[in-house]
């Protein structure tokens, strides 16, 4: 590959060239430019580590029996000499050749500019993909398939509770084939996130241990199911279940809760139209059952 090295007009006027031809001759002369392109490609510090006497020369293209030649380029000051490390430098490359003495930190430089330019490009990339999804899924009026953003499952798109649908059908046959502890985490999370849109919720591994440890107790996988509709959907209970604890602790109470609504005759997940209630037919019935309460015809939970 070939580097930038710069030799300088006139150079041939100057005494250490007027002084390397008188002694050497022209190919003394050109033995230097040489040995300048050999280091512009192999020592761009202008170091020149581990090279002898002979290595110079073959370097410079000069016959090896002319070890005088290295001994006169020091002693003109085209070479330095270290004596401490015995090491050859040119003299005062950093100053001449500041293109092959940057090279490596130039590269470097441009090779981060680059990875940078590259890494904007993407993130531009995923954004525009993310407008392109929203906008297709607000287009097909929520039906298009999406993915959950914290547990990765897919679903239809839940964000609009008002449409009539069985939700936890659908995400039953979504999770199929998954653990029992992690597919009921999956759907908890959804119907969460359905009818929180705003809710945070953390460490889905954690929910999958305790919900695993629910059905290892024996509670029934739909029995749970129900348990989490109705919590999530509970204007008291919704936010005081967004933690693997308090879901846990809470459990029973919910469960009970449950079981005393149905005996009004409470509509369960699944409504005889076959078709899941809204969240306004939701709290319209709770409304019925406290009125029904303060008749005194159910006692209060």
């Amino acid at each position: 590959m070939a580097y930038d090295c710069r030799v300088f007009s006139g150079f041939e006027r100057h005494p250490k060239f007027i002084e390397i031809r008188e002694s050497y001759g022209s190919d003394g002369v050109l033995g230097v430019i040489i040995l300048w392109g050999y280091a512009a490609e192999y020592r761009p510090s202008g170091v020149l580590h581990g090279m002898s006497r002979q290595g110079i020369l073959r370097a410079c293209q000069i016959e090896a029996d002319r070890t005088d030649y290295v001994d006169f380029l020091v002693r003109c000051r085209i070479l330095d000499y270290d004596e401490g490390t015995e090491t050859y430098s040119i003299h005062n490359w950093e100053q001449r050749q500041p293109n092959c003495y940057n090279r490596e930190r130039i590269s470097a430089q441009k090779r981060e500019a680059v990875n940078a330019r590259w890494a904007k490009e993407a993130a531009k990339k995923t954004k525009r993909q993310a407008r392109q999804h929203a906008k297709k899924i607000k287009e097909n009026d929520g039906d298009t398939p999406g993915l959950h953003p914290v547990y990765g499952v897919q679903y239809p798109n839940p964000t609009q509770p008002s449409k009539k649908r069985d939700s936890l059908s659908t995400l039953s046959r979504a999770t199929a084939g998954q653990p029992e502890g992690e597919r009921e985490c999956a759907i908890f999370f959804e119907l969460a996130h359905e009818a929180m849109p705003t809710a945070t919720l953390k460490t889905p591994e954690r929910w999958a241990e305790m919900l695993q440890g629910l059905l290892d107790q024996g509670q029934d996988v739909a029995e749970v199911e129900a348990v989490m509709q109705f919590g999530l959907h509970d204007s008291f209970w919704r936010s005081r279940i967004l933690t693997v604890k308090a879901f846990s602790e809470s459990y029973g109470k919910m469960l009970d809760q449950m079981q005393q609504a149905s005996a009004i005759q409470f509509p369960e997940t699944v409504p005889q139209n076959g078709k899941s209630m809204t969240v306004e037919e939701w709290e319209s019935l709770k409304q019925q059952q406290k009125a029904m309460e303060a008749k005194g015809k159910i006692e209060p939970p």
